[in-house]
C-alpha cells in the first residue's frame, strides 16, 4: 500500500452509533468513547459541557469530544439526531463547539440518513454517508471562516478609506472592527497579501502624490491631510518609498509632466 493511499484510509471516520431523541425529559451527565455530533431538529435545550453551556435551537450542530461529560436540559419537547464516531482530526476537529447551520438542508438530511441506516442495521452504509457529513461540516466551517475574514477585512478597508487623514493605526482599526490586533494583522495579510500597516501607508502615499501635484499645497499641509501630523516623519516615509523627498517629487512633476504617479 503506497503512502498516499494509507494516509487517505487513515482519515476515514469510523461509525459507532446513531439514534434520535424526541422527548421533553432531561438527559443526565454521561460520556461517549468517540466524538458525538448532535443536530437540533426541533425545540430548544441547554447542553452543559464542563464549564460551558450551549443553548441549542433548530439548525444547530453541537460537537462534543470523546470522553467528555455532558448533559441536556430540555425546554419542552426536543428533537435531536445524534451520531458518535471516531473522526480523524485531519478530517474534522473534535473540539467542543456549536455550529449554526440555519436552513442548510444537507446536515439534517445526512444525519437522518445515518440514523435510519443504523436503525436498519446497515452499518456498512453508515460509514460512507458519515464521510460525506464530516466533509460537509468541515467545508461549511471553512466557508463561514472565509466569510468572517472577508467581512473583517472589508470593514477595515472602509475604515481606512474614511479616516486615513486622521491619526490611525492597527490597534485603533482592530478595536473599531471588534477583533484583536494580532487577529486583524493575520487576517488582513492572509486575504490581501500585504500587511495592514503597508496598506494604510500606501493609501496615504497615493493621496500624498495627488496633493503634491498642486503647487500651492505646502509639504506640512500635504502631511497633515494624509494623516501625518509630523511633517518630518511623513517626509522620511515618503522618501523611503519613492526614493526622493516630497519636494523632489513635486519638482520632477513640474519639470517632467510625463512623470505622473497618480493612482
Amino acid at each position: 500500500m503506497d503512502a498516499s493511499r494509507e494516509n487517505q484510509e487513515m482519515c476515514l471516520p469510523i461509525f459507532s452509533f446513531s439514534h434520535y431523541f424526541d422527548n421533553s425529559t432531561n438527559v443526565p451527565v454521561h460520556t461517549h468513547p468517540a466524538t458525538e455530533l448532535i443536530y437540533q431538529a426541533g425545540g430548544q435545550c441547554t447542553v452543559t459541557i464542563g464549564k460551558e453551556k450551549f443553548l441549542c435551537t433548530p439548525g444547530d450542530l453541537l460537537v462534543i469530544p470523546p470522553e467528555t461529560a455532558h448533559n441536556q436540559i430540555s425546554e419542552g419537547p426536543v428533537k435531536t439526531v445524534f451520531v458518535t464516531a471516531v473522526i480523524d482530526a485531519r478530517l474534522l476537529s473534535s473540539r467542543t463547539r456549536l455550529i449554526h447551520f440555519g436552513n442548510d438542508p444537507w446536515t439534517p438530511r445526512l444525519m437522518n440518513m445515518i440514523q435510519e441506516m443504523s436503525r436498519e442495521v446497515r452499518y456498512e452504509l453508515c460509514g460512507g454517508v458519515l464521510y460525506s457529513l464530516v466533509r460537509h461540516i468541515a467545508q461549511f466551517e471553512r466557508d463561514q471562516e472565509f466569510g468572517t475574514r472577508n467581512r473583517i477585512v472589508t470593514r477595515a478597508i472602509k475604515l481606512i478609506e474614511a479616516n486615513f487623514n486622521r491619526p490611525l493605526n492597527t490597534k485603533l482599526i482592530a478595536r473599531s472592527v471588534g477583533v484583536s490586533e494580532s487577529y486583524l494583522r493575520a487576517v488582513f495579510l492572509r486575504e490581501k497579501k500585504i500587511s495592514i500597516f503597508l496598506f494604510l501607508q500606501n493609501y496615504r502615499m497615493a493621496h500624498a502624490r495627488r496633493l503634491l501635484q498642486q503647487p500651492y499645497c505646502d509639504i506640512k499641509e500635504v502631511a497633515f491631510q494624509c494623516g501625518y501630523p509630523d511633517a518630518g516623519y511623513f517626509a522620511r516615509q515618503f522618501k523611503k518609498i519613492h526614493l526622493c523627498s516630497p519636494t523632489e517629487f513635486r519638482f520632477k512633476l513640474q519639470t517632467r509632466p510625463e512623470f505622473d504617479l497618480r493612482l
